[in-house]
């Protein structure tokens, strides 16, 4: 899955892609707002769709990621995952964060398909 949710103004859109197997012998490929993007091979886009959001929503997710501390958390935690899932949160901001002056931070966790990713 991939979930990408952007603001330009007043305007919030999340964007859902979901992919799984397909036949490998194909290259299977879909394009989004920044151009064509390969998924394959071996895999098809299963489910997409959009969202307008509100700006509410958009306020509470940033109040969740900095409640979570999501700029100090470090990329990688290195635990052992059964099966491999993981999640992973992209970010990028405008306005350089302090002390390191990062705009742009990634954090990724192993998690199981029975959690609550």
């Amino acid at each position: 899955q991939r979930i990408t949710i952007s603001r330009s103004g007043n305007s919030v859109q999340l964007h859902y892609l979901e992919y799984g197997a397909a036949d490998r012998s194909k290259l299977i490929g879909y394009r989004d707002a920044e151009g064509k993007k390969s998924l394959g091979p071996g895999c098809k886009v299963v489910k997409e769709f959009k969202k307008n959001l509100s700006i509410k929503e958009w306020d509470k997710l940033e109040a969740l990621l900095y409640n979570a501390d999501y700029w100090g958390l470090k990329s990688y935690h290195y635990d052992l995952a059964t099966d491999g899932s993981h999640s992973q949160i992209e970010a990028y901001t405008k306005i350089p964060r302090e002390p390191e002056r990062q705009q742009i931070h990634f954090v990724s966790r192993p998690c199981s398909c029975n959690d609550a990713c």
